[in-house]
């Protein structure tokens, strides 16, 4: 179970992350920074449960906080734009 959940949110958010990378600019930088939150999270508990780690749960780690570190200049504004423009619309 584990590893079929490890493919689905790992391996299948990394492929929605291209995808939408290639389709939209805007949101790219968005679902770069939302996988590296998930690559730190996911990280960040099997830290926590296991016992034991090796050489690519840090490598995996240092992936996701250099993914965040990346998109997080880009990924911010838009986020704020986003949401200004949520609740401009609500407001109206």
């Amino acid at each position: 179970m584990a590893g079929l959940t490890l493919l689905v949110v790992i391996g299948g958010g990394s492929i929605a992350t291209a995808v939408v990378n290639l389709v939209s600019a805007r949101g790219g930088v968005v679902a770069g920074l939302l996988m590296g939150m998930v690559l730190i999270g996911w990280i960040g508990g099997e830290l926590v449960f296991l016992t034991q780690t090796n050489i690519m749960t840090w490598l995996i780690l240092a992936a996701g906080v250099i993914l965040v570190a990346l998109s997080a200049p880009y990924a911010i504004p838009e986020l704020d734009e986003l949401i200004g423009r949520r609740h401009q619309r609500q407001a109206a």
